[in-house]
């Protein structure tokens, strides 16, 4: 006869607040464990003693150490960003539970990072640029790119997109940001979100997007930021205002105007080549995009931040403009090493963290590993390519 589960004394309050924090509800995590609803809502209730193979079962599920549930309070959670992919501001979308797991990933990392700095007496320096709705987006832009030391001619240098996208990243790591990527299942549809922190604040990207997609979602994430707020994107926002007042059309301005400078396209417009021809046609949208290195809808954001276009004529040529780049995707496999995903998926600032904190002593190989996801079989490769890129 199998021996029967031993019963645990955990804190019915907890199982609860774990499941809520994961995003699901009686009913769905019914269905995942396979018990009933009644079961479910009498032991957070505390009417029903849980066995140790019980608590197992929604340990799993919840994404939790087991002896969270043996603690006398609620923990303290990291607050979620809200969610403004809704209408007019609203959240209207319920975060699925693999999404709300990437994002306390996400935090667990930057406290990690923050201890470890602490430990080491590192100078962390504060977030300490903020911007307010009513600055001038081409203003603040150059502002950045000058920071940057960005102007044309080193913008072409970035040759593909993926050089492109490690520029961008470095320059926003330097300014003491964490930049996190995961992928999050397409039902979701989230490009990016920021969580402000006066010290070591976070941006998370999704890897499901194209490069382009993550350059500019990282550079409209990075003004939530200098705008100190913790916020999910809205990238699809394109309605326009002269003031830029609605907060995601701000961010999405900035993203384009850091992409391409106002008095660069107004130059080459200013051309001879131009003067005939009409703007809105996708001939020009292409020979621009080739021109400046940067993807059509990039040109179109311009042109309509400009008041080039109107905001019925953005909609049609951005409808245009996606339906030509859309790509089949490759049926292929590419497996990517390794150490080269550890990097991409934490960081370098983050990945360089740990191994200095690894070689100092102040984590083992067993801590390293589980915060990059990396085996330390890996790690003399990791160490080699943060060495050389440092």
């Amino acid at each position: 006869m199998p021996k029967k589960s031993p019963y645990v004394p955990i804190n019915p309050k907890i199982l609860k607040w774990a499941r809520e924090i994961a995003g699901l509800s009686i009913e769905e995590v019914a269905y995942r464990t396979k018990y009933k609803p009644k079961k479910i809502t009498d032991l957070e209730n505390g009417d029903l003693k849980i066995t140790l193979a019980e608590l197992k079962k929604f340990r799993i599920l919840y994404k939790r150490p087991s002896a969270i549930f043996f603690l006398n309070k609620i923990p303290h959670d990291p607050e979620i960003p809200k969610d403004f992919r809704g209408i007019n501001g609203l959240s209207i979308r319920k975060m699925l539970p693999e999404t709300l797991t990437e994002i306390r990933k996400a935090q667990y990392k930057r406290n990690q990072a923050l201890e470890l700095k602490q430990k080491s007496k590192d100078l962390i320096m504060p977030f300490k640029y903020k911007v307010i709705l009513n600055r001038d987006i081409e203003d603040l832009a150059q502002e950045w790119r000058a920071k940057w030391e960005l102007d044309l001619k080193a913008q072409k240098k970035l040759g593909n997109e993926y050089k492109a996208f490690n520029f961008w990243k470095k320059a926003i790591e330097d300014q003491g940001v964490l930049v996190f990527q995961a992928s999050f299942k397409p039902l979701e549809k989230l490009n990016g979100l920021a969580i402000y922190h006066e010290k070591i604040p976070i941006i998370l990207l999704n890897t499901r997007n194209s490069v382009h997609d993550r350059i500019f979602a990282m550079l409209h994430e990075f003004c939530h930021l200098l705008l100190r707020r913790s916020r999910i994107g809205d990238m699809q926002n394109y309605q326009l205002s002269l003031k830029h007042k609605n907060i995601e059309v701000f961010c999405n301005a900035f993203a384009s105007a850091c992409l391409l400078s106002k008095e660069d396209l107004e130059s080459e417009l200013n051309k001879k080549e131009y003067k005939d021809e009409d703007v809105l046609t996708l001939k020009v949208i292409d020979k621009l995009s080739k021109k400046f290195k940067v993807k059509g809808d990039i040109i179109l954001r311009r042109f309509a931040d400009m008041n080039l276009i109107s905001y019925a004529s953005f909609l049609r040529y951005f409808k245009e403009i996606s339906q030509k780049n859309e790509k089949p995707r490759s049926k292929g496999i590419f497996m990517v090493p390794p150490d080269i995903r550890a990097i991409a998926y934490n960081g370098r600032s983050f990945t360089s963290l740990i191994m200095s904190s690894l070689n100092a002593g102040s984590l083992t190989a067993v801590e390293a590993s589980a915060m990059l996801n990396l085996k330390p079989k890996h790690f003399r490769k990791l160490q080699q390519k943060i060495f050389r890129s440092e």
